[in-house]
């Protein structure tokens, strides 16, 4: 789908206009290997310097994404690029803090790491100690494990303080820890505080809250403001940005984006959203009543109920890849399954195919769930390659590349597209929408 298609476009690692924050989550030889991939949490904004020579291409980016998904919802699509709830707090005009920072692991996550060793400091203060205890408790928390920092650690047991000395041989400069912000004239990290680069941090809980606060207003609000400014006025050429405010972070992201965890009983039942995830057997029940059998095909079919026994167990990233096999989007809708409007059809051939337009999944007569499952893996790889009439990968066999006639072709229609996106030329669409909370 188009919105699809666009989506994965912005989410490329190696687009010329960068307007996302690293995740380091990219596994290289991967299909996606050139995309930014995330967890959970989402994307978030790069941070850029005021005087950046990049903001003006950035700010035209996010404007056109702020009209693109304002456009979608208006139509009653969404536009599944994986963004944080804390970029929809910014939209809204929320401040952001120090439990927004990146996570543990990622690029940027030793702030968090930083932040948790502050806490520490923090809870000793409060305890109003004797100076000598207090002093002796502060040195406790520098010989913690550095799996405080670092969870997924490996190497020979370190301590705190061990671990963050170890790059530079002494802590780190008040300055940007991960380079994302550079100076707009050296080039070099930017400063979190007049003369940062030859102020150096301690184990001090002055010292580190001043450091990770600096870090938070950069990376969070200030680095930041700019793009999101730009977004709204995107979302305000199509209708008026205020209409949004009325929702919280959450239910924009779910709206504008869609949820990332694809939960089959979503918006049916209240289990999804309160504790995190639905009970199997309530997921089966709303697969058997949504997904509509069409044909020969019914719903005491064996077939159907070896695909619905996969649905259910499916992981996350695999029924995203169902849902765009057949949908053509990798989020369920607002309303759910009863909105997506999935059907299936039996099909005489050996191989899976689906026409996402119809939203309709054309079944050969497998006769076992092993013999389902590859015949999923095989529609999933020709999907992700581009369709199933430009090529076909035989299981086992790894996935060609595209011809690079082919790319070359599908970056040119895509930058038109863009730049037709882009261009102001037209007037905005008229008129306001009257949004519908999903809960």
């Amino acid at each position: 789908g188009f919105y699809t298609a666009v989506a994965l476009e912005m989410q490329r690692a190696d687009d010329a206009v960068q307007c996302w924050r690293p995740t380091g989550l990219e596994a290289p030889g991967d299909v996606y290997e050139h995309y930014l991939q995330v967890g959970s949490e989402g994307l978030f904004l790069r941070p850029l310097a005021r005087g950046d020579v990049s903001v003006g291409k950035v700010c035209e980016r996010m404007q056109f994404l702020g009209r693109l998904m304002a456009k979608a919802l208006r139509d009653g699509f969404s536009v599944p690029l994986p963004l944080s709830r804390a970029f929809f707090s910014l939209v809204r005009g929320d401040r952001l803090g120090r439990q927004d920072l990146p996570p543990l692991g990622s690029t940027g996550g030793i702030v968090r790491g930083m932040a948790l060793v502050l806490e520490q400091l923090e809870a000793v203060s409060a305890q109003r100690l004797p100076p000598d205890e207090c002093r002796a408790r502060v040195r406790e928390v520098g010989q913690l494990p550095c799996t405080l920092l670092a969870p997924d650690y490996l190497g020979p047991a370190m301590t705190v303080e061990e671990y963050v000395v170890a790059a530079e041989g002494e802590w780190p400069a008040f300055v940007d820890p991960a380079g994302l912000v550079r100076d707009p004239q050296s080039g070099e990290p930017l400063e979190l505080a007049p003369g940062g680069a030859k102020r150096r941090l301690a184990l001090d809980e002055a010292l580190l809250r001043e450091w990770v606060d600096a870090v938070v207003k950069l990376w969070l609000n200030d680095g930041v403001k700019q793009q999101i400014e730009a977004f709204r006025n995107g979302v305000d050429e199509v209708f008026p940005v205020q209409t949004l405010l009325r929702f919280t972070s959450s239910e924009l992201q779910r709206m504008l984006c869609g949820h990332q965890q694809v939960v089959w009983t979503a918006y049916i039942s209240d289990d999804w959203l309160k504790r995190g995830q639905a009970r199997l057997e309530d997921e089966r029940k709303a697969l058997e009543e949504h997904i509509q059998p069409i044909g020969r095909l019914s719903k005491s079919s064996a077939v159907l109920t070896l695909l619905i026994d996969e649905l259910v167990a499916m992981d996350n990233s695999r029924r995203q890849k169902f849902l765009e096999l057949v949908t053509a989007n990798p989020r369920l809708p607002a309303g759910g399954l009863p909105q997506a409007g999935i059907k299936v059809a039996p099909r005489a051939q050996a191989r899976i195919w689906a026409q996402t337009c119809a939203k309709t999944l054309y079944l050969p007569d497998y006769a076992s769930a092993e013999e389902l499952r590859s015949g999923l893996d095989e529609a999933f790889a020709n999907a992700a390659l581009g369709g199933f009439h430009e090529c076909t990968v035989p299981l086992g066999e790894p996935a060609p590349r595209l011809s690079t006639t082919t790319e070359a072709a599908a970056a040119a229609a895509v930058e038109a597209a863009l730049a037709e996106a882009l261009s102001t030329s037209s007037p905005a669409a008229a008129g306001g929408i009257v949004p519908v909370s999903d809960e």
